[in-house]
């Protein structure tokens, strides 16, 4: 979503396209395999998994627009590891 920008109310996310950011999650958790241990979940998901929707005082999440995953340093250093990605 490079050059676009990010919307300024709850408005401007859409469930599907939160849905399809939470897809490619789950693809990209199958697919580092036993390393997916060693990723970290940051951005706009997490709020979906920290506070789930709970009426009527915690309101659905609004949403997200893209997947932030952070990959250990060490992993990287240590040679292949992530290489089958």
């Amino acid at each position: 979503m490079a050059g676009t920008t990010k919307p300024q109310t709850a408005a401007g996310y859409s469930a599907d396209h939160t849905q399809v950011c939470e897809q490619v999650l789950v693809t990209l958790l199958n697919a580092f395999g036993t390393l997916k241990d060693t990723l970290r979940l940051v951005g706009g998901l997490v709020p979906r998994y920290l506070t789930p929707e709970a009426s009527p005082f915690v309101p659905a999440h609004f949403g997200t627009s893209d997947v932030d995953v952070v990959l250990n340093l060490e992993v990287i250093a240590e040679g292949e590891g992530y290489a089958s990605l």
